[in-house]
């Protein structure tokens, strides 16, 4: 297992970007690849925003952490504080390395005490590479919903899933649920975790060109990962 250490570079200016992946953590807000849109490229920088700084447009309190070992764009991360760990998992999407490699892994580990990178070896049946999803992080678990796969990840075909997908962070191992009743198969969406423990999930794209208008439901109430499911839409927005 490669481990790469990294050090934090103030001053930082990211260049303008779409596609990539972030998440806030505590007083951090964490940015990780998307496309270059100056330099028209994927992406490899991981660095934050310290939104516990005064800041105005033109002196952002960036900072730059390190390259992440590969190009991202379109993935999901969630992070996970299980045993003080302190890890953000970043989940599928477009990872290519400067030779054009397509990774094998569909999941990477930035441990944010020890600032490094790791792959981590997950039992169970890895699912098939998606972009465009969103993870939800609860008791140690990650719930990701949906996505997509298409030419962009070296399909022929575009395929929207609507299964449910569980990381347990813990366990470190794969388990997918069954998709009765689970809402219309989706990307570009958005996913809120709510107190009770449901996951509420917004509009998104369900084909090429469509875009969904609904609000639904799913996710876990026990508080403990054991009983998930979905419910019936909420309504339209």
């Amino acid at each position: 297992m490669s481990v790469h250490m990294i050090l934090g570079v103030e001053s930082f200016v990211p260049k303008r970007r779409l596609a990539h992946s972030s998440i806030l953590v505590e007083d951090k807000l964490y940015f990780f690849g998307g496309f270059d849109a100056e330099d028209f490229q994927v992406a490899k920088e991981l660095f934050y925003l310290d939104v516990s700084r005064p800041f105005d447009k033109s002196n952002k309190p960036w900072v730059y952490l390190t390259s992440i070992p590969f190009g991202s764009l379109w993935a999901t991360v969630a992070y996970n504080n299980i045993n003080n760990d302190s890890n953000i998992y970043l989940f599928g999407g477009y990872m290519i390395d400067e030779f054009g490699d397509l990774f094998t892994s569909i999941i990477h580990r930035f441990n944010i005490n020890s600032s490094t990178w790791s792959i981590p070896t997950v039992g169970g049946n890895s699912p098939e590479r998606r972009r465009s999803m969103k993870a939800v992080s609860n008791n140690g678990k990650l719930y990701i919903f949906g996505g997509k796969i298409d030419e962009q990840l070296g399909s022929q075909t575009t395929h929207f899933f609507n299964e449910m997908i569980i990381f347990d962070t813990v366990r470190l191992s794969w388990s997918i649920i069954s998709s009765v009743g689970a809402p219309i198969a989706r990307a570009l969406y958005t996913a809120t975790l709510l107190p009770n423990g449901f996951i509420v999930y917004i509009g998104g794209q369900a084909n090429k060109n469509g875009k969904l208008s609904e609000i639904d439901m799913g996710g876990d109430n026990t508080g403990d990962g054991v009983s998930v499911g979905f419910s019936n839409s909420l309504g339209g927005i």
